[in-house]
């Protein structure tokens, strides 16, 4: 059960709201290796205060936002222990009373999140040009039960950021990172560009994460050409950077209007964790609105 106040603009400009989060989570089980063998009945809650004070200055051409933001998170209750579970926390999620992203537990204690957004506007399209997110998270206590890549759980948490760059219609790029509470190391960086060319348009990913949040690099391209307003053409592969060895490449060929949408699917899996083993396949799949998906068998 989640509550939402509206939100409160005081005569000098802060905005103030809080938000509520009661979880109630029940198991019966037997044999389990994550939960006690008996009937358990628990009842949890968190409640987030956010503070916000937007800023604005225009001239002519531009016109620019700052706004600075303060979460104040408090819960009662003790976290289960998700140590060991593969948290990615961002800015985009920050700020989220269920950050942690769990169905049986909250995050317990007390924590204090600092943030800021900056962005940069065009005063004549009020297209934003340019943005810069940052946000951290302050503990008075360690909470070692929170996810260890998460890194909220530490007193001081890692600077989490993301920088938007709109170079003009034909050029995108996002840029998502966590930078080491000590400002010597990156423990996650994703970059991703998308350019567009008239019909045709082009998205390549670039993700690391060093050891401490779990060891994973790769680079994959997404390409799409808009053969007409109906027929588009499709093509997306992965590179692992870790193995050095392409995972694999996908091509789709797809008709759509407002009824349905059929295509015709090739992908090439050139190996998976278990074994380093191609894999191909080719298949006709067609889904009508709203109803759902129908694919064929392997057409191999």
């Amino acid at each position: 059960l989640t509550y939402n106040s509206n939100s409160n603009v005081s005569l000098n400009g802060l905005i103030n709201n809080f938000e509520i989060l009661l979880k109630n989570f029940n198991t019966k089980t037997k044999n389990s290796t994550t939960y006690k063998d008996k009937d358990e009945t628990v009842l949890q809650s968190i409640i987030n205060y956010e503070l916000k004070y937007p800023l604005q200055k225009t001239n002519e051409k531009y016109f620019n936002t700052f706004t600075p933001i303060m979460s104040i998170r408090y819960s009662p209750n003790k976290s289960k222990n998700k140590s060991e579970i593969d948290r990615i926390i961002n800015y985009e999620n920050i700020f989220s009373i269920n950050r942690i992203g769990v169905s049986d537990t909250v995050e317990g204690g007390q924590s204090l999140t600092l943030g800021s957004e900056y962005a940069f506007f065009d005063n004549f399209s009020n297209n934003k040009l340019f943005s810069l997110n940052l946000a951290t998270v302050l503990r008075d206590k360690e909470n070692k039960k929170l996810p260890i890549n998460s890194t909220i759980g530490q007193k001081n948490s890692d600077i989490f950021g993301s920088i938007d760059l709109n170079v003009n219609k034909f050029i995108k790029l996002d840029y998502n990172f966590s930078l080491d509470n000590n400002l010597d190391r990156t423990n996650y960086n994703q970059i991703e560009s998308t350019f567009t060319v008239n019909n045709f348009i082009t998205t390549f990913n670039f993700l690391e994460k060093n050891t401490f949040s779990g060891g994973e690099s790769y680079i994959s391209n997404e390409s799409k050409f808009n053969i007409d307003e109906n027929m588009s053409l499709g093509f997306n592969t992965r590179k692992n950077k870790e193995k050095d060895l392409t995972e694999y490449y996908n091509w789709i060929f797809q008709y759509k209007n407002d009824c349905l949408i059929a295509g015709i699917e090739y992908k090439k899996d050139f190996y998976t964790d278990e074994a380093l083993r191609p894999d191909e396949q080719i298949f006709f799949s067609i889904s009508i609105l709203p109803f759902g998906k129908v694919s064929s068998p392997d057409l191999n």
